[in-house]
């Protein structure tokens, strides 16, 4: 995509393009406010869906949300507005770097975020997701009902001064949205849904918490919560109730993997609120004596990304003074994108990036305007509806999650289908004949019955009404009344879940031979494709049989 910057757009400068998302464009810009000029992110809607309704709308959901919430740890709106036909939203600058830019510059340096560190972050995090989902709209004092729903390292950011920011409502629920996501529609980052979501089942508040624990497990451990499984397969996992094992969570401090492991239950029912959860870590942090940690958080950030701090802090000084392409080209880039990548974890939406990023956002390629030649800054500047020219191809990344995104969802489908299919059919055995020694064959004479018989549920015709003469000579007839039959127990109902019918098989007494090397299968599944999962269900359900 080609800009010609400067470029005004409402009361904004927009200096430097930052991103590029499915559907918008994410600028730095210059807004002389009041007398006293500040920087903000501008967001808008690409030129080429700036006609689609269902874009717009989603658009305007989303600044809609965000200018609802106003909590010191949920970035802040400046305005939401349109210009010559171009939705946008302003919203505060935040000077630092994202959660994945923390942990993988954390990784790099030989270890993971100071335990004290990541405890801290969360409970901001959880501080922020509390207010969201306790938010009232000021106007009528209705709850708004609010749930992110990709809460992520990727949307947390973390500024210079140690201050916890959460950005990107895109795609989260509220009660004043008009475009609502149906039932079964998977959204958010597939390495942080929660299992309802993998399942398409309802969200609430549970959902957030999950992802938040999942984010304070990659901060604490060092390790992705998922190890080196690829995004796509999280989700089979979660919906067939496989056990949650992350790496290195073994290895924390106890009083730690009671609190997270709070909000890693699989059922949502039996997680903490955010409060809850924020209230336990503040008070973990106030027993280990540690005061200040914001101070701290801002030294680690000073260590993980020495020299860059100062280096943007006096880029956005000069941008307030003299805003300019040229100077808003001197913005440090992107930090460990190549380390990410040589990982082999980090997709396209998983890479981190600077705080004024948006999640889910490509990094941005240098424009032709935007080299380093000196370039006079003009007032006039070109219209909003003249800024933006044709997009280049969709890029590989793109089309590889699409595809990735239809097979998860077929995924889905089939092991959903797989599981509603009965496991083995009960037929009931036929009953022996009963034909009498010869010459025992009598007609004895046969009393009308009180009340009529039940009709069965064959058609009644002719042929059916007339006896057979060779089935009445084969049969005895007496006036015995026929055996009581004992009423059968109506068999119980089977485990639903992979994890339900693992620890029915643990319960079960006495234990088959067959449990031993089911359940020692069972303890690993991770390492396991679909279809080896598959495989192990049926071996699994076959050895339940044995205790039923």
């Amino acid at each position: 995509m080609s800009v010609e910057l400067p470029c005004r757009l409402g009361p904004f400068t927009l200096l430097r393009h930052l991103a590029s998302g499915g559907m918008g464009e994410v600028y730095l810009a210059h807004e002389p406010h009041d007398g006293a000029p500040r920087l903000c992110v501008v967001k808008t809607v690409r030129a080429e869906f700036a006609s689609d309704r269902v874009a717009a709308r989603r658009f305007v959901d989303e600044a809609r949300t965000s200018a609802l919430l106003a909590h010191r740890n949920i970035v802040a709106v400046y305005d939401v507005g349109e210009d010559g036909g171009t939705p946008y939203i302003a919203v505060e600058y935040v000077p630092g770097r994202d959660l994945m830019a923390v942990y993988v510059a954390a990784r790099a340096a030989g270890g993971a975020v100071p335990e004290a560190i990541a405890i801290y972050l969360t409970a901001e995090l959880l501080d922020a997701l509390d207010y969201a989902h306790q938010a009232v709209d000021p106007r009528s004092g209705a709850p708004l009902h609010v749930v992110h729903r990709d809460v992520s390292p990727q949307n947390v950011l973390v500024s210079f001064d140690g201050a916890v920011k959460l950005i990107d409502f895109g795609i989260a629920r509220c009660a004043v949205r008009d475009e609502l996501t149906h039932v079964g529609q998977l959204v958010g980052k597939l390495r942080y849904i929660s299992p309802e979501q993998a399942r398409g089942e309802p969200v609430g508040p549970a959902t957030d918490i999950w992802a938040a624990c999942v984010t304070a497990c990659e901060l604490l451990t060092g390790q992705r919560f998922w190890g080196d499984r690829r995004p796509e397969a999280v989700a089979p996992l979660l919906a067939v109730g496989a056990p949650v094992d992350p790496p290195g969570f073994g290895g924390l401090d106890v009083e730690v993997q009671v609190a997270i492991g709070a909000g890693l239950d699989v059922d949502a029912a039996r997680r903490p609120s955010a409060a809850e959860l924020r209230d336990r870590l503040r008070q973990l942090l106030a027993g280990r004596g540690v005061a200040e940690p914001a101070a701290h958080t801002a030294a680690l950030l000073e260590q993980l990304f020495a020299g860059e701090r100062q280096r943007e802090l006096h880029a956005r000084a000069t941008l307030l003074h003299e805003p300019s392409v040229v100077h808003a080209a001197a913005m440090p880039d992107r930090t460990a994108y190549q380390a990410e990548a040589s990982e082999g974890g980090a997709t396209a939406d998983e890479r981190p990036g600077t705080a004024q990023a948006t999640v889910g956002m490509r990094p941005a390629q240098r424009h032709d305007t935007l080299a380093l030649e000196p370039t006079p800054f003009s007032t006039s500047l070109p219209t909003p509806t003249a800024r933006l020219a044709p997009r280049r191809r969709e890029p590989r990344a793109r089309r590889y999650w699409l595809a990735a995104a239809a097979a998860l969802a077929a995924g889905v489908i089939g092991i959903a289908a797989w599981s509603a299919v009965p496991r083995t059919a009960t037929v009931p055995a036929p009953l022996p004949p009963l034909v009498p020694p010869a010459g025992q064959l009598t007609m004895l004479p046969v009393e009308e019955p009180a009340t009529a018989p039940a009709v069965a549920s064959a058609p009644l015709t002719p042929a059916t009404l007339a006896p057979d003469p060779q089935t009445v000579a084969a049969q005895p007839i007496t006036n015995a009344r026929p055996p009581h039959k004992a009423k059968q127990k109506k068999p119980e109902a089977k485990p639903r879940l992979f994890g339900d019918r693992v620890r029915a098989l643990k319960e079960c007494e006495p234990r088959p031979r067959c449990a031993a090397s089911v359940l020692e299968r069972a303890d690993d599944v991770l390492g396991l494709s679909v279809d080896e999962l598959r495989r192990l269900d049926e071996a699994l359900e076959r050895c339940l049989a044995k205790c039923r």
